[in-house]
């Protein structure tokens, strides 16, 4: 199984957003679990996970 950090690091980020997504999630356990959860669903394709950490991002700079 595939930890968070290798998912994040497999899609098409910018090197400055993946680092600040890790960041974040190193920091925010129950974040991090529910954000695996949800990329590791057999029915999310690499673009769908892509838009969903694109959204997640949105909120850490709110």
């Amino acid at each position: 199984m595939s930890t968070i950090f290798e998912v994040i690091d497999s899609l098409p980020l910018p090197k400055e957003e993946t680092n600040k997504l890790q960041t974040y999630l190193i920091k925010h356990n129950q974040e991090r679990e529910i954000l695996h959860s949800a990329l590791m669903s057999p029915l999310k394709t690499d673009e769908a996970k892509l838009e969903l950490l694109k959204e997640f991002l949105k909120t850490l700079s709110a």
